[in-house]
């Protein structure tokens, strides 16, 4: 995982906008790859779809907002609707980097005319978010890379850099407020989130709804992992919230030590409609709770698994 460390000596650059960001960051690359600290030097507000290439930067946003409308029963100039993959306001591509302090906002709500709406999208590795707010309904945040069979559907749809990505990505968050209505988190890559609080807004359209996503490949060994974090609501209050449905078969997430509003429901997790995937996906939580559905598995002992263990002692550096 990224640490602040890494940027304990390097240079701060003060912007006055997104674009003044971008063109430091552009003649900063184009003579060293060194660690760079980017501070806005007052909250912005930045409209429209955008987005961060670069590697080894620390973005501080002090309050600042990516705000987008883009949905995905909008059209393109061709009449093609834009689906989930072309409406996130925000995507990373860049390695390496720490976002602190930013709003990453979709404000074109009402999924059940606009369709999926992504805040943010994450096609970057080791990259941390830091306080930040992820705001949206349906398909809030992505964590990429996509699955594997949506890179040979979406072929002349997607562009390359988002539809061929080698190797595991894995991302950080945290202390950031996620907010959405259904699958709100999701995606094939590895993603850890610490101290979050993760709100589920009513949808009009469903008579429950999800949290989580995943859609990881068998080969996956972490998947999502969500240490004591915070499932709230504002608008829900009975149990009919599911923390994770599988998007693909052998989506892996493991809940570990977080809290849970009346909001979410008893079984925890519930299998994608008209599938077979409780047969393989991997939904862990520690402690499991005891009215649970049966594909749900205990962890009794989590220094027993050591990736997850590793990745804990990383996240409470943060504190």
């Amino acid at each position: 995982m990224i640490e602040k460390q890494k940027y304990a000596h390097a240079k701060t650059y003060r912007v006055s906008s997104y674009r003044e960001c971008l063109s430091t960051c552009e003649k900063i690359r184009k003579t060293s790859n060194a660690y760079a600290i980017i501070e806005f030097e007052k909250p912005l507000e930045i409209e429209g779809r955008t987005s961060f290439p670069y590697s080894n930067f620390y973005l501080k946003g002090n309050g600042s907002k990516f705000v987008s409308n883009s949905a995905g029963k909008y059209t393109d100039k061709d009449n093609r609707e834009l689906t989930t993959w072309r409406t996130a306001t925000f995507s990373s591509y860049g390695d390496n980097c720490i976002f602190e302090d930013f709003i990453f906002e979709n404000r074109a709500c009402l999924p059940e005319k606009n369709g999926q709406a992504v805040a943010l999208s994450c096609f970057s590795n080791n990259c941390l978010f830091i306080n930040c707010k992820i705001v949206s309904s349906q398909d809030t945040l992505f964590i990429g890379p996509l699955p594997d069979d949506l890179i040979f559907r979406y072929t002349d749809f997607i562009p390359e850099r988002e539809r061929l990505i080698e190797g595991n990505l894995h991302n950080y968050f945290y202390s950031c407020y996620i907010e959405g209505g259904i699958d709100f988190i999701f995606g094939a890559g590895q993603a850890s989130f610490y101290k979050c609080q993760i709100d589920s807004e009513e949808d009009n359209r469903f008579s429950t709804s999800f949290v989580s996503a995943p859609a990881h490949s068998m080969k996956d060994d972490f998947g999502f992992h969500f240490y004591k974090c915070n499932f709230t609501s504002r608008t829900i209050f009975q149990q009919r919230v599911y923390l994770a449905r599988p998007w693909r078969d052998f989506g892996k997430c493991f809940f570990n030590s977080c809290k849970y509003g009346k909001h979410i429901s008893s079984e925890g997790f519930i299998n994608w409609e008209l599938t077979q995937r409780q047969l393989t996906c991997r939904f862990l939580e520690y402690p499991r709770q005891k009215s649970r559905v049966s594909f749900a598995k205990e962890v009794d002992d989590v220094s027993k698994l050591k990736q997850y263990v590793k990745d804990i002692r990383n996240l409470e550096k943060l504190d």
